[in-house]
């Protein structure tokens, strides 16, 4: 009995992850500057302000977290420097993960203060 092996059926183009990443970081990116964009043509320039400050809080927390976890195998790889372990967290996407989670936290919470 012979093994055949064929591509996956669901593969069909020749983008990789990197290149699709991207393409989600641009959409992501469209949506905040609109929702930036939506708060201050409102007149809240305080809400503007909390929309910046939501993503940037959001995506530093992500990216900290995933590079905890990322040290130890970090450690473990022969001539590990900081530089190294930077390109290892853009390789990795943890960022859009804080983006994602900003949006929706932007989209979905009422504040839960106001000035």
């Amino acid at each position: 009995m012979a093994l055949a092996l064929n591509a996956n059926p669901y593969v069909r183009t020749k983008r990789s992850t990197p290149q699709i990443m991207i393409e989600l970081l641009i959409g992501l990116a469209l949506v905040w500057i609109t929702s930036i964009i939506f708060y201050f043509s409102q007149g809240k320039g305080l809400d503007g302000l909390l929309a910046i400050l939501n993503v940037v809080i959001c995506v530093i927390a992500c990216a900290g977290t995933e590079i905890l976890f990322l040290i130890p195998k970090w450690k473990k790889e022969a001539g590990h420097n900081f530089k190294s372990l930077l390109l290892k967290e853009f390789n990795s996407f943890g960022y859009i993960s804080g983006i994602i989670l900003a949006l929706v936290i932007m989209f979905s919470v009422e504040p839960i203060f106001t000035l």
